[in-house]
């Protein structure tokens, strides 16, 4: 509650004194660490993880500004499919953090597709790709520095839908690619 409250002062003070960026940072924030921190499923509505995204992009346009060009491509009737939680917006923050590209821009394209047996998400980024060494770790299920948000997604997908389905990385020295689906029939446990 302390933490709320807290952030509810600071949306307060910040729309007294005008400043809705502040105040628009606050409630996004706000809204992340309360859907993140109460989500007890082992799976949720894609339109919940969606809003999620939102929220962390919405802080992050306007850190980034102009800087940051996000696209979505994500076909309305998925809304209800169930996925883990947390499995899309990590990867997102993931192509903020590193997908910067030569011209200082960070863009971010989400899609979200059907296929015969499951829902494919595609997050992709223009920044400079991924080392080797960085992508046969996460193959492997080893520690990849102090970055744990792809190992944690990729370790949850095995996890819930098999084995052979973790992530799947598409990196070049123009952009990276992170895959991941989500399968049919996969029911709340």
């Amino acid at each position: 509650h302390f933490l709320y409250n807290t952030l509810d002062s600071i949306n307060w003070r910040a729309k007294v004194s005008g400043n809705e960026e502040i105040s628009k940072m606050v409630e996004a924030l706000a809204a992340l660490l309360r859907t993140s921190l109460n989500t007890k499923q082992s799976l949720v509505p894609l339109s919940e993880e969606l809003r999620l995204v939102q929220y962390y992009l919405t802080i992050q346009k306007i850190r980034y500004e102009e800087e940051l060009i996000y696209r979505f491509e994500v076909d309305p009737s998925l809304k209800d499919c169930l996925l883990p939680p947390l499995s899309i917006q990590p990867l997102v923050e993931n192509a903020v953090r590193y997908g910067i590209d030569r011209t200082g821009c960070r863009y971010v394209y989400v899609g979200i597709t059907e296929e015969a047996d499951a829902y494919r998400v595609e997050i992709s980024d223009h920044g400079k790709g991924f080392p080797a060494e960085v992508l046969e770790k996460i193959a492997k299920d080893e520690p990849v520095g102090s970055s744990i948000g792809l190992q944690n997604v990729h370790k949850r997908m095995k996890s819930v839908y098999g084995e052979e389905r973790g992530l799947q990385i598409q990196s070049t020295p123009k952009g990276s690619t992170v895959k991941l689906y989500f399968y049919k029939g996969v029911k709340e446990a």
